[in-house]
């Protein structure tokens, strides 16, 4: 029987670069959360967590990470406080409609496809070391930061486009992002009626820009926004009442991912010098096309060292799968409902994960995902839940990004020229949850600036009791939504 597997969202492990990760807790989980402690962007002062058990980076800057569990069964309407609300403030957008029909071609979205992985390996090895669970998602980070690259001009222009794998010269990036948003859309299905229960497919992707009261902001920027991102211009008094700008900030965004992100903005992430946020939440909940019908509660799992644990694995033989077969690793791909979106386990040979995923890069990555083939395959593979946030500052300036995030360098002066801006920090924060009925996964980035004022013959078997990644991608637009590693499935 198979037992190692790689699946196609991608959990980012960490290297010691000083990007601090804090713990947040899922609405139904047992694991305690903690604070992120952000200090004023114009000091020196290093951002820390605080915990129980705080491990020091070679950088000496303290990270922690918990994972989280979120119920991934049930209706998310009833998970929710409400229908999706209109965003906090006043608008101030333009008033120009969204382009419905973007004219990408299929060469800009292979490019955007190829780019995206590049940035998902590149970000996904650059995070600080940790032993957990981890999850990003390129998608939701790359459309935040194309927000922002629209404003971005000279040196973080540049720095932004090599950082992020912006290939595409403005305005075909935003158009290609605008294709690939609209396409997503699609992907929602209404429950069939075939099944007892819900078995609807929710997908959601929605972009928002909230900006400082006073502020005179690009008419050009606010156009680009609402024709390529659909977002609005929302303003909000950071200066005088920036807590409440926070919690506003972060109640929109728990509505948009149903509750399963509920602190974006972590304490003191907003100050009275903030010019502007950049919001994109992405939200997934979606059967498997085949739902697993067997469960082993007290299943087998080998942890990275080989130790055997116990978790519960879920089993079944299916024909709507594909399979990969490469040198020192292989792959399974199970669709969900629809069959544009799945989910694909990428699984390096016994005792090599680390090894493999060092020497993993977007090529790699891409040869795996494009060499699936169409295979019956018996499956066995773990439940696992898991969140994780993200303060990607340190990270982001290690991987390039230097003169954006300091005042005086940085040139954001196509959102406007009325104060000189900087990026304070990049809040990043995952949930994923994979049980038998299905997958639910939440993301959602802010980038915070601020002035000085994100019956089947079994051809193959392939099984997953080890160390794994994984990647929830659209496979239509061949974009990764979500990438991560699951180490232990608890």
């Amino acid at each position: 029987m198979r037992d190692n597997f790689l699946y196609r969202h991608f959990t980012s492990w960490t290297l010691a670069l000083g990007a601090t990760a804090c713990t947040i807790q899922g609405p139904g989980g047992a694991e305690t959360g903690t604070e992120t402690e952000t200090t004023d962007p114009t000091t020196t002062t290093t951002t820390t967590t605080t915990t129980a058990t705080e491990p020091t980076t070679a950088t000496g800057e303290t990270t922690t990470t918990t994972e989280g569990a979120t119920e991934p069964t049930g209706d998310p309407d009833t998970t929710t406080t409400g229908e999706p609300s209109e965003p906090p403030g006043e608008e101030a957008g333009s008033d120009k409609p969204r382009d419905p029909d973007p004219d990408a071609s299929a060469d800009e979205l292979a490019t955007m496809a190829a780019d995206e992985r590049s940035f998902a390996l590149e970000l996904f090895k650059a995070l600080p070391p940790s032993a957990d669970n981890r999850a990003i998602s390129p998608l939701s980070l790359r459309i935040a930061f194309g927000m922002l690259y629209e404003g971005a001009r000279t040196v973080s222009e540049q720095e932004v486009a090599d950082v992020l794998h912006f290939s595409l010269a403005k305005p075909r990036l935003h158009t290609a992002f605008n294709r690939i948003d609209l396409d997503l859309e699609t992907r929602n299905l209404p429950a069939s009626g075939e099944v007892e229960g819900d078995d609807s497919v929710r997908l959601s992707l929605v972009n928002q820009v909230f900006g400082r009261i006073g502020i005179e902001w690009s008419a050009p920027f606010l156009d680009a926004l609402a024709i390529h991102y659909g977002s609005g211009m929302r303003l909000l008094d950071f200066a005088a009442d920036p807590e409440g700008a926070r919690v506003a900030i972060n109640g929109w965004v728990a509505d948009q991912t149903f509750t399963k992100i509920d602190e974006l903005l972590p304490p003191a992430s907003i100050f009275p010098d903030v010019t502007a946020v950049l919001v994109n939440a992405l939200y997934l909940k979606a059967p498997w096309d085949h739902p697993f019908e067997n469960v082993d509660e007290n299943g087998v799992f080998h942890d990275k060292d080989g130790v055997e644990l116990t978790a519960p694995m879920m089993y079944g033989v299916f024909e709507s799968t594909s399979y990969f077969k490469g040198t020192g690793v292989e792959a399974a791909e199970l669709p969900l409902r629809g069959g544009e979106l799945s989910l694909v386990y990428i699984l390096p040979d016994a005792g090599t994960f680390d090894a493999y995923v060092e020497g993993l890069d977007g090529v790699k990555l891409g040869e795996v995902l494009g060499g699936l083939a169409p295979t019956n395959l018996e499956v066995r593979v773990p439940r696992f839940e898991f969140a994780n946030a993200f303060a990607l500052r340190e990270v982001l300036i290690a991987l390039g990004m230097e003169k954006t995030f300091q005042l005086g360098a940085a040139d954001l002066s196509g959102m406007t020229e009325q104060t000189q801006m900087a990026i304070a920090d990049v809040y990043h924060n995952t949930v994923v949850a994979v049980d038998e009925k299905g997958v639910e996964a939440a993301a959602a980035t802010a980038i915070v600036t601020f002035d000085s004022s994100g019956g089947i013959f079994a051809e193959t078997a392939f099984t997953a009791d080890r160390p794994f990644l994984f990647a929830i991608r659209d496979r239509g637009t061949d974009s990764l939504l979500w990438f991560g590693r699951v180490l232990t499935p608890g």
